[in-house]
């Protein structure tokens, strides 16, 4: 029986082709009986599908529509392609399925499935394959779920979650950092349509850098995220470096970062478009961006035949060292948060015009601590070696010193008299011996290797 449908185009609307859908579910079947789930694009008339069971996965079965019935009409299995990997198959406990599902400009219609492990690892990745059928799009275009006509009436297809984007031939621009598998982990972002990752409608006028952005399919240009570094659209599209708003490397020492990127949103005919540069950088390292990892500067650009800048800083970052990702967005459409907390809305979903890009930077490593005086005020432990309780600084800085012992460099802070607490921001991860540098008082060029006391 059908379960839902969707509508993606409306009977007799102006399109832009390629038209579908992409989905990504969680799912199982109730019980280890005979379960298949069928999901199908269609006009109501033809019906190309992907069949997801309990012994097969298998893209390019079809049939007729049946409207209302029990079942569809005409069903084959014959031929199909078929994937072979069984881990992909449907059980009781959950998986996770990705499907991409387009009406093409002569009518015909591409499909592509993707099984995944509940934490969002593949198992495997079927080629794009064509249905059957065709379609007529003055009809509308639908996409459905329903049952096997042999499934036993017992059996139900259990969703965890969906998520459904629904896309036509409008140029798009996406962005690339690395988006392996569901949800954010480190090296590891919402970027992918699917994921609710951010896209923006081309409009020729607001962008970022000095090259306005070449339609995409997807994040990474097409989908398919081969360097995993935040380069994947770089060198793909009709325009493949078009993520030039920022040129070399970055890095992040300390908790403040600054700088300006170049950008677009002057219009000949209608002047300032009033367009603002949003921006994150992933200063923890968890594969998110954050609320508080969140600036932004409005683009000042008085002329169409010169580039703007805006202005970005950030101050009082929490950084974990190691290589992470800053993503950029330019709109003038209003970026809304639903709750000022964690993991910031205006990161991600689409908007209609302007453009995004994702670039890498590095967090550089820092040393922390405290010089203390461990007497157990404040109901902490006396000499426990911990700073607990109200234990206190020692009322004077004292000198502290990095030592690097490949390469025999040395870098200084002092502690805070109050606090007892230091940072030393390092230019690379090492090998590093911390001195209590009491005696030194060349904090420019400190003996180094230092001696403590």
């Amino acid at each position: 029986s059908k379960r839902f449908e969707l509508e993606i185009l409306a009977p007799n609307q102006q399109i832009t082709y390629p038209i579908g859908i992409e989905i990504e579910m969680r799912l199982r079947n109730l019980n280890t009986g005979d379960g298949d789930a069928l999901f199908w694009i269609t006009d109501h008339t033809n019906m190309n599908g992907i069949l997801i069971g309990d012994n097969a996965v298998y893209l390019g079965v079809d049939a007729l529509w049946n409207g209302t019935n029990s079942t569809v009409a005409s069903y084959s299995q014959s031929p199909v392609t078929i994937m072979g990997d069984a881990a992909g198959y449907m059980t009781t406990s959950y998986k996770r399925y990705r499907l991409k599902m387009f009406v093409q400009s002569d009518n015909s219609v591409t499909m592509q499935a993707i099984t995944m492990n509940d934490d969002g690892s593949i198992i495997e990745t079927s080629p794009v394959i064509a249905g059957d059928q065709t379609f007529d799009p003055n009809n509308g275009i639908y996409f459905a779920h329903t049952g096997h006509n042999n499934d036993p009436a017992a059996q139900r297809h259990i969703f965890g979650e969906i998520n459904v984007v629904a896309t036509n031939g409008l140029a798009c621009d996406y962005g690339d950092a690395p988006d392996a598998n569901v949800g954010t982990t480190l090296g590891d972002y919402k970027t992918r349509a699917a994921s609710n990752g951010p896209s923006h409608t081309i409009d020729g006028t607001i962008y970022l850098g000095s090259t306005g952005p070449d339609s995409e399919s997807d994040a990474f240009g097409d989908g398919a995220d081969t360097s995993f570094d935040g380069s994947g659209d770089d060198s793909k599209g009709a325009v493949p470096d078009d993520e030039d708003a920022i040129t070399g490397t970055l890095s992040l020492s300390g908790s403040d970062l600054s700088f300006n990127v170049a950008c677009n949103d002057f219009s000949s005919g209608s002047g300032d478009l009033g367009a603002t540069v949003h921006a994150w950088v992933d200063a923890n390292s968890n594969g998110d961006f954050e609320v508080s990892e969140y600036t932004s500067s409005s683009c000042n650009d008085t002329s169409a035949a010169t580039n703007g800048t805006a202005s970005l800083s950030w101050t009082g970052l929490q950084r974990a060292a190691g290589d992470s990702y800053i993503r950029l967005r330019i709109t003038n459409h209003t970026l809304t948060d639903a709750d000022n907390l964690g993991s910031d809305d205006r990161a991600y979903d689409s908007v209609s015009n302007g453009e995004v890009e994702d670039h890498p930077i590095t967090i550089n490593p820092f040393i922390s601590g405290f010089v203390f005086n461990d007497d157990g005020s404040g109901g902490g432990t006396i000499t426990n070696g911990i700073r607990d309780g109200t234990e206190t600084g020692l009322g004077v800085a004292v000198p502290i010193i990095a030592y690097n012992t490949a390469t025999t460099a040395c870098y200084v802070t002092t502690s805070d008299p109050t606090t007892g607490a230091y940072l030393i921001d390092l230019p690379s991860v090492g090998t590093y011996k911390v001195y209590e540098a009491a005696n030194e008082t060349d904090l420019i060029s400190p003996t180094c290797p230092p001696t403590a006391g």
